[in-house]
Parts: C-alpha cells; sequence; structure tokens
C-alpha cells in the first residue's frame, strides 16, 4: 500500500513516513482541532510541498483526497469516545469507493471498545450488516477490524 488516509491525528503522526502518500482529512467546526490541522501542516511543509503529504478540510467522500494516480489505498480510523456514528462514515467510505472503482483497506483501531459497547452510537452488529450490504470481508485482529473493498 502507498497510500495512507486517515483523520486521526495519532495514527497520521506514527505511520505516514512509511506510505508513499500520507493523506491528512478532518472537517472540524473547532479551532482547536483547525489549530492542530496547521501545526500539522507546518510540521510536514516539506512534504507538503513534495506533494507526499496533503492535507484536507474535507470529508472521505470527496473524490479528491483519492489522489488519481494511485488504485490501492489504506485507510486507518480510531474508534474514539466522543466521536459520532461510525458505522455512517464506514458506509460513506465504501460506497465512496465503489463509485469511484477504488480497492482499498479499511483498518479500524481500538475495536475492543466497540464490542465492549464502550462507545456510544456504535455497535459491531451494526457494523457487520453495513459490511455484510456491500459484501465485502472483514478479519478482527489484534484489537484492529480489517475490511477490504
Amino acid at each position: 500500500m502507498s497510500v495512507l488516509i486517515t483523520d486521526d491525528f495519532s495514527i497520521f503522526n506514527t505511520c505516514s513516513k512509511n506510505y508513499r502518500v500520507g493523506v491528512f482529512t478532518k472537517k472540524s467546526k473547532y479551532q482547536s482541532v483547525n489549530l492542530k490541522i496547521n501545526e500539522l501542516r507546518n510540521n510536514n511543509a516539506m512534504r507538503v510541498r513534495k506533494g507526499t503529504v496533503r492535507v484536507f478540510e474535507s470529508s472521505f467522500d470527496d473524490a479528491a483526497i483519492y489522489p488519481p494516480r494511485f488504485n490501492n489505498y489504506a485507510i486507518e480510523l480510531n474508534v474514539v469516545d466522543n466521536e459520532g456514528d461510525l458505522t455512517k462514515r464506514v458506509d460513506t467510505i465504501i460506497t465512496a469507493l465503489k463509485t469511484m472503482n477504488k480497492k482499498a483497506t479499511i483498518n479500524i483501531h481500538n475495536w475492543n471498545k466497540v464490542v465492549s459497547r464502550e462507545v456510544r452510537h456504535t455497535c459491531g452488529s451494526a457494523m457487520n450488516a453495513v459490511v455484510h450490504k456491500h459484501g465485502l470481508t472483514t478479519t478482527v485482529q489484534d484489537n484492529v477490524k480489517t475490511i477490504k473493498v
């Protein structure tokens, strides 16, 4: 995989150097998040100029976040306590990828929080329903749920 796409700061900071292109996408109305996005741009200024890091303030259904030269993506999501509906986000990602005819691997970190119901608005059975609706396969290993699109 040569393209990392994520909306989590910790995943981007730890994994982006392992990929040819790193894409960070996050849409927020909060000023603190916008300051972190600007800090991310400043810390990776050279990579932004070279085009190996791209920062977008949009959502996963925007076709601009998927670099056109590539056909296989690694999308990394993190289960966070205060986050909205993860199931809708995954459904949006899968629908956008199928519309653009792109291949991807979606990794959902901290999956145990979903299984143990620590996170509101998301449950494992709803996620499985979305995966089966699109006819995809999943695996869970080491607290990470992987969906192949």
